[in-house]
């Protein structure tokens, strides 16, 4: 069922980073759907973890590549309401002077159509909000430098640093890589826990499709994680949350959805369900496909789907032309309890390009 969907998410999905293009080789490696006793080993009373446990937080990603034709917005046009930033994607590199196996540098996506001094910029803009917004550095490895081929605590202590001189919170761990897989779950502890050595006030998230290697290494870093996000857009995801839940706390898990692939009634029904089950988080992919040009609805239509069920706000979009969105003209979305399968059309200059799709309705138990 998920091979199926491959060449729609090298269209459509993050694969459309020229970093993700390994996407097929992780949906066909077995074990991303794993048995419900998957998590046993490391479950842990929720009531340990609750990191999470005030208001509850969007975390929404910036992408800074085009999507099709589409340009995407400056990172300080993101609407003030979303609380977690992370933006995608952000790579090891070697630098002069240093080999090719003991990377130890980092580099924004080099596709990126702003440049570094323009995203620093809008980082500082976001913080002079006072908005309590936080702006997270993605970490995606690369087929030109992959993490067993970079010196981690010298990495850390680079990445750290500079996140600290440009007021960035922390960084998203994806769990995604082409690297030696013996090494795999060893590479990521390291990485998590260096990052924690240098700075134990930096911020770490966790994002997986479900990885089956995840027990692993959350059985060593839980106590260093935020929090965990899903990213297996286009299935049903109460698997995972119920299965990170018992690893981090309920409170500590955010379901992911996506732009033209999570259908927008199963956005609504993702909110209630795991708000209901004491979620204070939930995720986006992403908020530069959030617009018209590319769903072919309104802008921010998914983010408003997020606010108006799971925070119960409204949120401030951008229009078309850079312009920010008075609230008069922003409503709040009620969608019909009625569960149908949701059709694709093709966008004419948008960011879904290929033949017309359809994807089974994705979500929650049913009878929720």
């Amino acid at each position: 069922r998920m091979l199926t969907l491959l060449p729609f998410l090298l269209l459509t999905g993050k694969a459309n980073s020229h970093w993700h293009n390994r996407q097929g080789r992780i949906l066909s490696t077995p074990g991303h759907k794993p048995s419900k006793n998957a998590a046993a080993a490391v479950t842990i009373s929720s009531k340990n973890y609750a990191r999470n446990s005030g208001e509850k937080k969007i975390i929404a990603y910036w992408e800074g590549y085009y999507e099709g034709d589409v340009k995407p917005y400056r990172l300080k046009e993101v609407p003030e309401n979303i609380d977690y930033i992370p933006i995608a994607f952000i790579a090891p590199r070697a630098l002069d002077g240093e080999s090719a196996n003991n990377a130890s540098g980092w580099e924004f996506d080099q596709t990126f159509v702003y440049s570094k001094e323009e995203i620093l910029s809008d980082i500082a803009e976001i913080k002079d909000r006072k908005k309590g917004q936080r702006v997270l550095l993605s970490l995606l490895d690369s087929p030109s430098c992959h993490w067993d081929q970079v010196n981690i605590p010298a990495f850390a202590k680079n990445i750290v640093s500079d996140a600290r001189m440009h007021g960035i919170d922390g960084f998203d761990i994806d769990i995604e890589s082409g690297m030696d897989e013996t090494k795999f779950s060893a590479k990521f502890i390291e990485l998590i826990k260096s990052i924690k050595d240098e700075d134990p006030n930096m911020i770490v998230t966790y994002v997986t499709m479900g990885d089956m290697r995840d027990e692993e290494i959350l059985a060593e870093t839980k106590h260093l994680i935020q929090h965990v996000t899903t990213m297996r857009y286009w299935d049903e995801q109460h698997d995972l949350f119920e299965r990170y839940g018992k690893i981090v706390g309920f409170e500590n898990v955010g379901v992911g959805v996506m732009t033209q692939v999570t259908p927008l009634e199963t956005v609504s029904d993702i909110a209630r369900y795991t708000a209901s089950k004491g979620s204070k988080l939930m995720m986006l992919w992403s908020l530069t496909r959030d617009v018209h040009e590319c769903s072919n609805e309104r802008n921010g239509e998914w983010q408003n789907h997020i606010s108006s069920e799971f925070k119960n706000s409204r949120t401030i979009f951008f229009n078309s032309n850079d312009k920010m969105a008075t609230i008069a003209n922003v409503q709040l979305y009620r969608p019909d309890q009625t569960k149908m399968e949701h059709v694709f059309s093709r966008r004419q200059g948008g960011c879904i390009h290929g033949p017309d799709m359809k994807l089974p309705v994705m979500g929650v138990p049913e009878g929720y």
